[in-house]
């Protein structure tokens, strides 16, 4: 990680290596576009003077191949250990092609983890891949050796962007005892911190066992390093990552760190930007949602250096060890859960499974983030609503996953709780292997994931699952729906924080007992659940609960609204970084306003100041409306147009 120039201050993995590498997942790239160019194989008996277009005439390196892709082409490394010499400054193995939106260039083990990348490199600054142009991906390697870096996607040139890492198997490096140090996967490194350089993609990739050398008094080894902006760090699974598990400096900023899982390691998530190379740079409008921190020896979350206030932290569970999170600028991380996550084999090591137990706290209590398609293994993410915390949705590795498997399907379901009252709702989880198709009572679902529900009445869920052969088997489980028996209806609410600022938010809980139904403020509600309210003045939440022979019980809880300050006129402004995107890409929409009491984007009620990934199919105006305390308006708007 040759691109820390001096240290801060202290401030998508692993699934079971043992049983992973055994499995072929297969992945769906959250910005993956469809391939159209030449495919050109290498192998460890390939010859560079071979044309490349067949196994038979295979090349024999990477280096090599990349000089001869164009946009749209793919690069398949057949199966074997490449024990790669020093490749100098830009990678034992540097790649150095050019993709184009829509047309990337795509690095991918033809069996996953099992063609073996071994660098030969030694000190600061070596790395096994290096990435000098752009929109290149570089998938499903098993990345170790003497080097200080495993994946490097921008190494050098100034508009080095779009590259993305996705389900590789980074381990065992050993960082340099110096002032720059070793990192296994790095969105930036050397001086390449220019305004052309960013967006890189970091995903569902297994780091184990970054370390630094043994006595070394300065340890500066890290897990994932994303020192440029607009870095999406999703899906990964750190075990034993160095001193920063999860660490932003340098240029970072507009940083997305989504569904992580990080276990022993000793500073975890760390967002910050500092030692320039682009002096003033602040690290602002960065999101850390839905990660498990588990077991860290220093602070789980924190801001170090150079941050603004618009930073989230939203829906993490931590863990074990010190499970501090220390935030500038007054921020407060919000529906944060610190409870056991409940690993399926919590080993501390490769050998473990780090997805968590069908009875985890961590299942129905993390926040979806639009735009990460994809979990660890493949399985389809939700777009909205509640979802699992951490990198995957099931719990076991999918065999086969959407990968035509012929070997007997296999499928499990579960149901938390299996009893309810009428009213009341119900988590079905379901897993399965060596499947291509899905179904629970009749409906398509994904092989793996889960499912609220709210029966009025005993109710089986049958999961059926096919393999490629047509061969099929199917699980149920069944809830049982009953009325309240007897005992005094009840009926409570409260809200977290009570006062807030106009345009800030609360959360509303409340809970029933003996009864079969609930509203709030006059609106049907589950028995039991959480709500984030935005209100613009001071509002009273009433909850009543009604028992099954008419009786009620009711609670109330008043969140007190501030007037924001207005000194002018209300003004309100959008912008989009991107402008312009291939489908299937992502912009960052942002806006601010002033001197007012409450804004909408595209007609919905967001935060007064804020920003939001967008993944527009068409050409999309994203128009931002901020009303004052008088009902004056004023608006802006940001296009990004789909090409």
């Amino acid at each position: 990680m040759s691109s820390r120039l001096t240290c801060p201050p202290l401030l998508r993995t692993g699934l079971s290596v043992s049983i992973a590498l055994t499995c072929a997942f297969s992945f769906t790239a959250q910005r993956s576009e469809a391939q159209t160019g030449t495919t050109y194989y290498v192998a460890t008996n390939g010859n560079n003077f071979n044309n490349g277009l067949s196994d038979s005439n295979a090349f024999a390196t990477i280096t090599y191949a990349s000089r001869q892709a164009k946009p749209g082409d793919t690069i398949l490394v057949e199966d074997g250990t490449y024990s790669l010499g020093n490749g100098g400054w830009l990678g034992d193995a540097a790649i150095s092609s050019n993709g184009a939106a829509g047309q990337r260039i795509t690095y991918k083990a033809m069996n996953k983890w099992k063609a073996k990348l071994v660098g030969g490199g030694t000190g600061d600054g070596s790395t096994v891949i290096g990435v000098s142009g752009s929109y290149n991906t570089i998938q499903d390697f098993d990345v170790t050796g003497s080097n200080a870096n495993g994946i490097d996607l921008a190494r050098s040139g100034t508009t080095t962007s779009y590259n993305q890492a996705i389900g590789n198997y980074v381990h065992d490096l050993v960082a340099p005892c110096d002032g720059n140090g070793g990192t296994a996967i790095n969105s930036g490194d050397g001086d390449n911190y220019n305004p052309g350089v960013g967006h890189m993609d970091i995903l569902s990739n297994l780091v184990v066992n970054v370390t630094d050398p043994p006595g070394c008094s300065a340890p500066h080894g890290a897990g994932i390093f994303a020192a440029i902006p607009y870095t999406m760090v999703a899906n990964n699974i750190i075990v034993n990552g160095g001193h920063w598990a999860i660490e932003s400096w340098h240029n970072a900023h507009h940083e997305t760190y989504f569904g992580n899982v990080i276990v022993n390691s000793k500073q975890s998530i760390t967002m910050g930007a500092g030692d320039g190379p682009n002096t003033g740079t602040v690290n602002d409008y960065s999101l850390v949602q839905n990660n498990i921190v588990y077991n860290s020896s220093m602070s789980a979350i924190v801001e170090t250096g150079s941050t603004g206030p618009h930073n989230q932290y939203k829906n993490n569970l931590v863990y074990g060890g010190n499970t501090t999170i220390g935030l500038n600028n007054g921020l407060q991380a919000t529906g944060t859960i610190k409870a056991d996550p409940q690993f399926v084999n919590n080993t501390g090591n490769a050998s473990g499974n780090y997805r968590v137990a069908m009875t985890s706290p961590a299942r129905g209590t993390g926040l979806a983030l639009a735009g990460v398609m994809t979990d660890f293994d493949g399985v389809s993410r939700p777009q909205a609503g509640m979802t699992v915390i951490g990198a995957a949705l099931g719990v076991s590795p999918t065999s086969g996953s959407g990968s035509g498997s012929s070997g007997a399907a296999t499928a499990t379901i579960s149901a938390s709780p299996t009893s309810v009252t009428s009213g009341q709702s119900s988590v079905i989880s379901w897993t399965s292997s060596n499947g291509v198709s899905a179904k629970l009572n009749g409906a398509t679902v994904a092989l793996n994931g889960s499912m609220t529900v709210n029966p009025t009445a005993t109710t089986t869920y049958t999961i059926a699952v096919a393999n490629s052969t047509g061969n099929s088997t199917s699980q149920s489980v069944t809830v049982a729906v009953g009325t309240p028996t007897g005992g005094t209806v009840a009926a409570g609410v409260m809200a977290s924080p009570t006062s807030i600022k106009s345009g800030q938010s609360s959360v509303i809980t409340w809970d029933t007992r003996n009864a079969v139904s609930a509203t709030l403020n006059g609106k049907p509600v589950a028995l039991n659940g959480s709500m984030t309210v935005q209100p613009t003045a001071t509002t009273q939440y009433k909850v009543v609960g009604t028992g099954s022979n008419g009786s009620v019980d009711w609670g109330s809880v008043t969140v007190t609204v501030a007037a924001a300050a207005t000194s002018g006129p209300v003004a309100a402004g959008a912008s989009a970084s991107p402008t312009s995107i291939a489908n299937g890409q992502t912009s960052v929409i942002t806006w601010h306003t002033a001197n007012a009491v409450s804004a909408t984007l595209n007609g919905a009620p967001v935060a007064l100041n804020g920003s939001v990934t967008v993944r527009p199919t068409a050409t999309t105006v994203y128009k931002i409306v901020a009303t004052d305390s008088t009902g004056k308006t004023d608006w802006g708007s940001a296009t990004v147009t789909v090409k």
